[in-house]
């Protein structure tokens, strides 16, 4: 997951100081780390302390800020910070040995197939995802079959209800 800005929001500081826009999302370069609960192969289950590892790195950033060599010495350049979100597939372990949630070190994403826990239907599963990183998933633009109405004179725009509100494209 990136979401591809520079990290910049205009320079005049008005991202309400808290580094984020009107969606709640902060203006960091956002990095996934995703990890498997158990091997498909050996069957061996992963620690779930890896997520606290990858989130981590936010810790050894450098507050966004890298050297840089030039023939006029050291000077530093000014990157956007990193957020690390972790991913958990529980594809395999969801049926005997789920992850838990509740626990600080959790994924802020977990996907699990349910065809892997209940045998049918294929092509099924789902994503869970804590409310820290709902914001993410909040669509920052608009295509066909995702509006219910729109009023370009009054800058409006009311997204339709449900999953049909998050589909990119007419169905």
């Amino acid at each position: 997951v990136n979401n591809g800005g520079d990290g910049n929001n205009g320079g005049d500081g008005s991202d309400g100081g808290d580094g984020s826009d009107d969606n709640g999302i902060s203006h960091h370069h956002h990095c996934l780390f995703a990890y498997p609960a158990e091997c498909n192969l050996s069957g061996e289950r992963y620690d779930p302390g890896v997520a606290a590892v990858a989130r981590g790195q936010e810790e050894h950033d450098n507050g966004g800020e890298e050297a840089h060599l030039s023939s006029g010495g050291r000077q530093r350049r000014r990157f956007p910070r990193r957020k690390w979100w972790v991913l958990c597939d529980a594809a395999k372990a969801a049926a005997l040995a789920p992850p838990d949630l509740s626990l600080p070190n959790s994924p802020d994403f977990l996907v699990c197939s349910f065809y892997k826990i209940f045998g049918y239907p294929s092509g099924v599963g789902a994503l869970v995802v804590r409310r820290s990183a709902l914001a993410l998933l909040r669509p920052r633009y608009f295509g066909g079959g995702t509006a219910a109405g729109v009023d370009a004179d009054e800058d409006f725009f009311h997204r339709r209800a449900g999953p049909e509100g998050l589909e990119d494209g007419t169905p």
